[in-house]
């Protein structure tokens, strides 16, 4: 799901937690001073810009104003399944939309209810452009806030285990490549602190939605990874 791309992290949360250091794969960068040595001079390596981290709680600040009070039955479950995929390729069309999904859930809100494409796909299929996109950010969101603790959890135990891998090589590392992984490790964790905090500004679900969460998890999240940025936009079809 792209509309707010943290939550395609948050499907994938697991992977944040070792994705970063180089053990993950199961080999180790060798001690720079056990590499023979040469007269040549070494090559500067271009420094890489550094991935800004997703603020979760940045993310989700307002969202209640987007979802609180909203709530969604079985034919809503039903149209989020046949058409959210749809609904969403039309706001990738919009640039502003775009940027706004990656920084705050609200004004990405605000955003696409203006946008044309989207508007008049609403009207062709014959859905509130409004009520529809709160009702399917609302399922996505709840979707998120159910799965994300064991998701979470594991992520923990993924770092623990890397911090303990990461330990036992510290002499093979040198300090300057155990600090760069152990960094890494660290803003794994403050990911997954993050996603915690974000998780709590989003409403609970009822006892009836939550159940309609559970019974439709697997059709929601291909709902969700069926939105994939493209490089060129699929034209609506005539």
């Amino acid at each position: 799901m792209k509309l707010m791309s943290l939550f395609a992290v948050a499907a994938l949360i697991m992977g944040v937690a070792v994705v970063g250091p180089a053990y993950a794969g199961g080999s180790m960068e060798s001690d720079p001073k056990s590499e023979p040595k040469t007269d040549e001079p070494k090559k500067e390596e271009p420094k890489k810009e550094a991935k800004k981290q997703m603020d979760f709680e940045a993310m989700l600040k307002d969202v209640d104003k987007v979802v609180g009070g909203v709530t969604f039955n079985a034919d809503d479950m039903k149209v989020f399944k046949e058409k959210w995929a749809a609904a969403t390729k039309e706001l990738k069309k919009d640039a502003k939309f775009k940027e706004l999904k990656e920084t705050n859930v609200k004004e990405a809100y605000d955003q696409a209810i203006t946008v044309a494409e989207y508007k008049k796909w609403a009207t062709d299929n014959k859905v509130s452009a409004e009520d529809f996109l709160k009702k399917g950010m609302r399922i996505i969101l709840q979707h998120v806030k159910l799965e994300a603790p064991d998701m979470i959890k594991q992520g923990r135990e993924q770092i623990d285990g890397g911090r303990k891998m990461l330990d036992a090589y510290k002499d093979k590392l040198g300090e300057k490549k155990y600090a760069e992984q152990s960094a890494q490790l660290d803003d794994a964790t403050k990911m997954l602190d993050g996603m915690e905090k974000g998780c709590a500004l989003i409403p609970d679900p009822s006892a009836d939605e939550k159940k309609l969460l559970e019974d439709n998890k697997e059709a929601i999240q291909t709902a969700m990874d069926s939105d994939k940025d493209e490089s060129k936009s699929t034209p609506p079809s005539k």
